[in-house]
């Protein structure tokens, strides 16, 4: 098992208790979610099948990413919480971003400055970052309404 030995004295362990029914978002189709928050933030991911998981590595904002990243797939997700994205498409309605690699929220047109409604295309460009916050999100349905933050 990694630990503290691998990462080092500044090693940190983060533990949460999500859903079990959220663990397969945690996870995603062939460990594809789990295999990029380790990849991206180099952290280590223990998820057991009673909804406990650890997150282990180095204390920092790789590490608090990957928290972030854990727990919005698991549907932890709060008013405020603000999140570099990368928008996704852009749609006569509004502008999907993705917040992380499997969750995405909508920035509705609303929330758009006027000036940049009419032709949003020439302002925002797909696979640009772009840095919103949560404005609400439906525990139910799981849509995330967005804003800019």
């Amino acid at each position: 098992m990694m630990d503290r030995e691998q990462f080092g004295s500044d090693a940190n362990v983060v533990s949460l208790k999500v859903d079990r029914k959220k663990i397969g978002a945690i996870i995603g189709s062939g460990g594809k979610n789990i295999k990029e928050i380790v990849r991206l933030t180099g952290t280590k991911i223990d998820v057991k099948d009673d909804g406990s998981v650890k997150v282990i590595g180095e204390a920092g904002p790789k590490m608090d990413k990957a928290v972030l990243w854990v727990k919005t797939l698991a549907g932890e997700i709060e008013k405020g919480m603000q999140f570099q994205g990368k928008i996704k498409k852009i749609l006569e309605f509004g502008i999907f971003v993705e917040l992380v690699p499997g969750k995405d929220g909508l920035l509705h047109i609303s929330s758009i400055p006027k000036e940049h409604q009419e032709q949003m295309d020439l302002y925002y460009q797909i696979g640009a970052p772009l840095n919103v916050a949560i404005e609400n999100y439906d525990k139910f349905t799981g849509r995330i309404k967005l804003r800019f933050s």
